[in-house]
């Protein structure tokens, strides 16, 4: 319970501010804790991920999603054989689904995408900008700190 309150507080104070990308709302804030606070089973291996949450990322990006484990080009120029996006993990529970990568293009940076899921439908999805970060409790841990930022508009 401390920990929501704490949680709240810091959400009231680093997403108050507006900026051009969206931020995240306090309740969304809570639902995020709440699902990062599950237990997951961690792989590398995007094309075990059920179709339809495979469907959802393909129809929100401008082009068919993909991660890769290697070839990884960080610069946006376009280099023939590399990918900007570098798997760092992908967490699954019966509901839930992480995509945690690396992005190149005009900085290197990262994301998590969470997807949330019922019925073998997308309930919800946060797309998060975030430090690095190797497994679900080091994900859970920085959002709690503040570091993570919500961007739906780029994958």
């Amino acid at each position: 319970m401390l920990t929501r309150v704490i949680l709240i507080f810091l959400s009231l104070i680093i997403f108050s501010q507006k900026s051009n990308s969206q931020s995240v709302q306090v309740s969304d804030s809570v639902y995020i804790v709440d699902l990062l606070s599950k237990k997951y089973f961690l792989g590398r291996s995007y094309k075990k991920l059920p179709s339809f949450v495979r469907e959802y990322l393909n129809n929100r990006s401008s082009s068919k999603f993909k991660v890769y484990k290697k070839k990884f080009n960080g610069s946006d120029v376009y280099k023939s054989g590399k990918h900007s996006r570098k798997i760092f993990y992908i967490a699954t529970s019966s509901d839930t689904f992480i995509i945690s990568y690396k992005h190149g293009g005009k900085a290197i940076h990262n994301h998590a995408i969470i997807i949330h899921s019922e019925n073998k439908e997308v309930k919800k999805m946060f797309n998060l900008m975030t430090p690095d970060n190797f497994d679900v409790s080091d994900l859970l841990n920085q959002f709690k700190r503040g570091l993570c930022f919500r961007n739906v508009n780029e994958f």
